[in-house]
């Protein structure tokens, strides 16, 4: 009896042992098919530069320096680090004026759960060099302004304290370009100076890549045209014309 025991433990050691192996070794084919998808890109890939850090791309779109960073999870609990972190210029956005998120994670922040989560919240931001009061005061202060197209009013809420950033920001293009990545769960933290994107999916192969970049400058052209646009008309004392939107 205690032969068989030993046998069958013994199998299941082998089999563990093997399919960790075989993990492993897609993981490495996996990163270096990515690493290859960068260097073609002329971009740059760092193989764990940081404690905590798995992977960080550097690369530069249509004159947006940009960082990408994959985090190795924190605690059990902490539900908002992301798999993948884009944030362009390399540094993280101040003021929060608009955050796009899924339905339950925006419903949590404002629901029973809210203190807690932001609590969670803060701590991800501190470990990324953001600011925790600002995600507090926005939350208290943001309202639900104005939904992507009816398409997409199950995906996401957007919370923003500017109704007209939103509409810039969230303009066509970017609507057409979420709704082409349905697998993927995306948070937009944004300000009139930066932005930063988190992404979840299930790998970040070379197509995910290329629409993570691809999206991450759009949105920040998007928030630069209206912050130019604002200080200019700002100046001047005019208002800020609506951009045309897509059909609901």
């Amino acid at each position: 009896m205690t032969f068989l025991v030993l046998l069958v433990l013994a199998i299941l050691l082998v089999l563990a042992v093997s399919s960790f192996s075989r993990y492993r070794q897609e993981q490495r084919a996996r990163n270096d098919e990515l690493r290859q998808a960068v260097t073609q890109q002329g971009w740059r890939y760092e193989d764990r530069p940081l404690r905590g850090v798995e992977t960080r791309i550097r690369g530069e779109r249509d004159g947006i320096a940009w960082t990408l960073e994959q985090h190795n999870p924190a605690a059990a609990d902490d539900l908002t680090t992301p798999t993948w972190l884009w944030l362009a210029d390399a540094s993280p956005c101040g003021e929060i004026e608009l955050m796009l998120l899924d339905p339950p994670s925006a419903d949590a922040m404002r629901g029973v759960l809210g203190e807690a989560v932001i609590r969670i919240a803060e701590k991800s931001l501190g470990q990324i060099g953001g600011s925790g009061t600002n995600l507090r005061q926005f939350f208290e202060r943001a309202r639900e302004s104005i939904f992507l197209d009816s398409t997409l009013q199950t995906r996401f809420k957007v919370l923003t304290l500017d109704a007209g950033f939103a509409r810039h920001l969230l303009d066509p293009a970017a609507e057409q370009a979420l709704l082409e990545w349905p697998d993927a769960r995306i948070t937009v933290q944004a300000s009139r100076h930066n932005i930063i994107l988190r992404l979840t999916c299930a790998e970040l192969d070379t197509d995910n890549l290329r629409r993570l970049v691809d999206l991450g400058a759009l949105l920040t052209r998007n928030v630069r045209r209206y912050d130019a646009q604002r200080r200019c008309l700002d100046a001047a004392g005019a208002p800020l014309a609506k951009p045309p939107r897509s059909p609901v």
